[in-house]
């Protein structure tokens, strides 16, 4: 057997099993694995880390698409927890916004009412090339077998032996065809010996493994000399396979050397032929063993044959049935197929289902958007979105804000009122409606809105967004400590709180957050963590020495693990730091050591490599100051501390040499400045250096640094 040429094989089985199976992209993409919440509302970019539970051009599509799936019954949604590391005033994700990840993970539920697994006989015999399946075929064989009363015993042992070996071989490709029975396929002649029975079951299986061979022409012919068989079971698997093989012709030269599928090598021939031996099939079988494989697989026709328009009314007729038992789409398999498939390739143009068409709209929204969507083009669309009128409205006016950036119109195009029970849609025209009295700098008038909203907002992510949007317009408004954080606030979300803690509030809000006995006990651990950080790494130094006494006694418990389903402990422990693990180990200080020593001058050469050692210990230097923080004071950077001591002539010789071997060391090992602070060029890098080898050579610092970066 030519082992070179079965590699190949079966390589090319499965570049077609994942077009087949709408899983195979050529253009691989990969989501940012650091993916941080931007906590903009009215964001016209596309962004997967920052989605919104409504209709908006920044959402990822299959967000979109769920929210209306969600509003049809074909999907649910449910308040996730809020996903939370340890919180080192990094960016932490709250209920909303919610990168895809986790709306896809945690968010999102098929209904209750929808199929979310293929159907029994929805993966039929001599489909896949895997071990679940090929054993469930094969199953199905024996099954036939024993059903069948005119095999004799002998008769039906030979078929069993030989299916088991040709699945093993299946499995282990030990059947690639050779060179030449791919270039001229031969015909079977049929056994003489044994029954009719017998020499039908053994075609079968002659047509399954000329199938696996990839010899569809002569897997065709031998499954369509079965269609006629009197055992029941032959007859109709083996028109249903002439229909998988004729699809599977369609593809066999349909990829290119680098494994990409090239829409114009298809054999459209072939693929007529599927589809109409699929329509035939069902005709016969209209509640068959593979009936719902075979509708399924109209879906597969009208992709690789590059018919958007069917593709969608397929999914369409999916999206309106989601409890049919011909419905074999599960919720979350659907949902990437539909974006893969449809949204991803597709233009407004060439849809013309209302659902699929509001979705690549929104798209086509976005400031990015590589065919923007102009106008005239959405008026033009008005006729296809009858029945749809809200659907519509809704899309002008989003239009109108995210494109032409027509506040006043928007406004004139979106209704007020709050209906009892609000679906997705109803609460993107609200909550867009808000949007827009914000964009016009009636906060007023906004405030009064949003908390209208808010008494309506009951659907999973509803509040939480409203909430969002409440405290941003706090913050517009200075109302942020009166508002916010009042014993009645209607901010009840634990991480909105937090979030304006870390980015908005002063010194005094903080404060005052920790100190009232009203407050969540978690809220005020993450309030005193961000007033002790920014004590000390915005320079207030005597505050952080007060402000520590506020520390619980059991600090050296608060470790930063998880202690309940939402948010990790802050990990307040941190700041009883003693300088163990410190680099610069001849003088060890805690961090109220460090305060002291910087209270008295903030340019204390043993202050600064101590609290620079301590960002090491602490991960704290990641950390950055929001702009519009009402906390004073510049953020510290370890790579400003060491120049700092450099330029210093009244610093320690030993605290200078550690300085510069600290500060070369911050461009390790790719020349990329990771202590903060401004870039210096290489020039200065080796002016470091080389200050470090001749004035400092006898230092320990002197000898441990081989190289500048």
């Amino acid at each position: 057997m030519n082992r070179k040429r079965g590699s190949s094989v079966l390589s090319i089985q499965i570049l077609i099993l994942l077009i087949l199976s709408f899983g195979a992209k050529c253009a691989w993409g990969c989501s940012d694995p650091g993916c941080e919440p931007s906590w903009s509302l009215d964001s016209k970019e596309y962004d997967d880390c920052n989605n919104l539970p409504l209709l908006t051009p920044g959402n990822d599509t299959r967000v979109n698409l769920s929210l209306l799936m969600a509003d049809g019954g074909f999907a649910s949604l449910q308040s996730a927890p809020g996903k939370s590391a340890e919180l080192s005033l990094n960016d932490v994700y709250g209920k909303v916004p919610f990168s895809f990840e986790i709306f896809y993970d945690d968010i999102l539920r098929p209904s209750r009412k929808a199929v979310d697994t293929p159907s029994k006989g929805s993966s039929p015999a001599e489909i896949d090339i895997n071990s679940a399946n090929i054993q469930a075929a094969t199953a199905g064989f024996f099954e036939a077998l024993d059903r069948n009363r005119n095999l004799t015993g002998e008769e039906r042992q030979r078929l069993v032996a030989r299916r088991r070996k040709m699945a093993s071989d299946w499995l282990s490709d030990k059947s690639a065809a050779p060179d030449s029975a791919v270039a001229v396929p031969a015909d079977k002649e049929i056994d003489a010996g044994g029954s009719r029975g017998y020499q039908d079951f053994s075609l079968y299986l002659d047509a399954a493994d000329s199938f696996y061979k990839e010899l569809y022409v002569v897997a065709i012919k031998y499954f369509t000399a079965l269609t006629d068989s009197s055992d029941p079971w032959l007859r109709e698997t083996s028109r249903y396979m002439v229909g998988r093989a004729e699809l599977r012709r369609s593809l066999s030269e349909a990829f290119d050397e680098y494994g990409c599928y090239d829409h114009t090598r298809l054999d459209k021939q072939a693929v007529q032929v599927a589809e109409e031996k699929f329509r035939s099939y069902l005709k016969e079988y209209p509640s068959g063993r593979y009936a719902v494989s075979a509708r399924g697989l109209f879906r597969r026709i009208h992709w690789i044959s590059g018919d958007s328009q069917k593709l969608a009314e397929d999914y369409d007729s999916l999206l309106k049935d989601p409890i049919s038992t011909q419905n074999n789409a599960a919720l979350t398999n659907l949902l990437q197929e539909v974006d893969n498939k449809l949204l991803s390739y597709s233009r407004s143009a060439t849809i013309k289902t209302p659902l699929f068409l509001a979705i690549t709209d929104l798209s086509r929204m976005r400031a990015d958007s590589a065919k923007p969507l102009d106008l005239k083009d959405l008026q033009a669309q008005e006729p296809l979105f009858s029945g749809h009128r809200a659907l519509y409205e809704y899309l002008l006016a989003a239009h109108s804000f995210y494109v032409q950036k027509d506040v006043l119109r928007t406004m004139s195009l979106l209704s007020g009122d709050i209906p009892v029970k609000m679906t997705y849609l109803d609460f993107s025209r609200l909550f867009l409606r808000g949007l827009a009295l914000e964009a016009s700098k009636d906060y007023d008038g906004a405030r009064n809105f949003w908390l209208k909203l808010l008494a309506a907002a009951r659907q999973p992510l509803q509040s939480e967004a409203v909430q969002l949007a409440l405290a941003k317009n706090y913050e517009r408004s200075s109302m942020l400590m009166d508002k916010a954080f009042a014993t009645d606030s209607p901010i009840t979300d634990p991480t909105i709180r937090i979030r304006l803690l870390r980015d908005v509030a002063s010194p005094s809000l903080l404060r005052r957050v920790i100190n009232e006995k009203s407050t969540p006990a978690r809220v005020r651990e993450f309030a005193l963590y961000i007033l002790l950080y920014k004590d000390l790494f915005q320079g207030h130094y005597k505050e952080y020495i007060s402000d520590y006494r506020l520390l619980p006694k059991d600090v050296a418990s608060y470790t930063g693990a998880n202690t309940d389903s939402s948010f990790a402990q802050p990990h307040l422990s941190l700041f009883t730091w003693t300088g163990e693990k410190s680099d610069y180990r001849k003088t060890r200080l805690t961090t109220l050591d460090i305060a002291g020593l910087l209270a008295q001058n903030p340019r204390d050469p043993l202050g600064l490599v101590s609290l620079a050692d301590f960002t090491d210990v602490s991960g704290f230097f990641e950390i950055a100051s929001a702009k519009r923080s009402q906390f004073p004071g510049n953020l510290f950077t370890k790579g400003d501390a060491y120049k700092i001591i450099i330029a210093d002539n009244t610093a320690p010789q030993e605290i200078t040499a550690y300085a510069l071997y600290r500060a070369i060391k911050c461009y390790a090992s790719s020349g990329v400045n990771h202590c903060g602070g401004k870039d210096e060029p290489v020039s200065v890098r080796r002016s470091w250096f080389l200050l470090l080898k001749s004035r400092y050579n006898n230092s320990v610092w002197a000898g441990k640094l081989k190289y500048y970066w």
